[in-house]
């Protein structure tokens, strides 16, 4: 067990839960030592206030609305009209080529985000449209999570943090050389990367996050995608007795984790 608690992990135990907030702490404290190991992932004892803390003040907000091909939430400038068909064509074909059924279109928030950042992809490619629409998953989901957390005064760039570093780094992909500390950030993560060698897998990927941002009640997979999807960014945490503090650094008690076991751990 760490003594202290980075901030990046501290964060992706949040968005861990607001993706899976049907499942116990002891689950996602089990997630979380399968993600990080057991020497770099926290206590039970953290991750249950984590969560405690979580549930009291989250305010899970009500399904996104669907903006429907050329209807009243559809763009009309030009540009924006073909960076969301585009959008809605790609996310229409992975989910028919993977099962997902009922879908009739992305979220207004996808769609908004889609058309800001559609310039950073290039869409004849089959990669690069894929990619917008994680990116369009990544920015919404977090965009999403940081209101549920801080309600409409969230900070939208602080919300949206980790998918703008992810996204930088997909922009300078081949004309920087890629930092060896920066694979991920966050629940952010360079799925590019995996295309070459496993095409099949970065469609499964993506189809799993867009199902679980648009059909959120019945997705196995609840978020946004995060996603966080979080989102990510700690804004000064104080009713938990464990919070981020300097240097991006949490501080676990010395205390014996097992000594503060108990049942609630295990009700979701």
């Amino acid at each position: 067990m760490p003594l202290y608690i980075h901030q990046e992990i501290a964060e992706w135990v949040d968005i861990c839960w607001s993706e899976h907030r049907s499942e116990s702490a002891r689950r996602i404290w089990e997630r979380a030592r399968d993600e990080w190991g057991v020497h770099e992932a926290p206590s039970r004892r953290w991750v249950s206030d984590r969560v405690r803390d979580l549930k009291m003040r989250v305010r899970e907000l009500d399904p996104e609305p669907i903006a429907l091909p050329w209807g009243e939430r559809w763009p009309t400038d030009s540009d924006s009209v073909e960076a969301l068909l585009t959008l809605h064509h790609e996310a229409d074909l992975l989910c028919s080529s993977h099962g997902v059924k009922d879908f009739t279109g992305v979220t207004v928030k996808m769609a908004a985000w889609a058309c800001k950042i559609s310039n950073f992809f290039d869409c004849s490619v089959a990669l690069e449209r894929l990619m917008l629409l994680q990116f369009s998953i990544w920015f919404a989901g977090q965009e999403r999570w940081g209101v549920e957390k801080y309600g409409q005064e969230a900070d939208l760039y602080t919300s949206t943090r980790t998918a703008s570093l992810g996204l930088m780094a997909w922009h300078k992909r081949t004309s920087e050389p890629e930092p060896a500390d920066e694979k991920r950030w966050g629940h952010v993560f360079r799925i590019w990367d995996m295309w070459v060698e496993d095409e099949g897998a970065v469609r499964q990927v993506v189809c799993d996050y867009l199902a679980g941002h648009i059909f959120p009640l019945t997705s196995a997979r609840r978020m946004f995608p995060i996603f966080d999807q979080q989102q990510l960014e700690e804004m000064n945490l104080t009713s938990i007795s464990e919070e981020v503090i300097e240097n991006d650094i949490t501080y676990e008690s010395l205390d014996d984790p097992g000594e503060h076991e108990s049942d609630w751990l295990d009700i979701p």
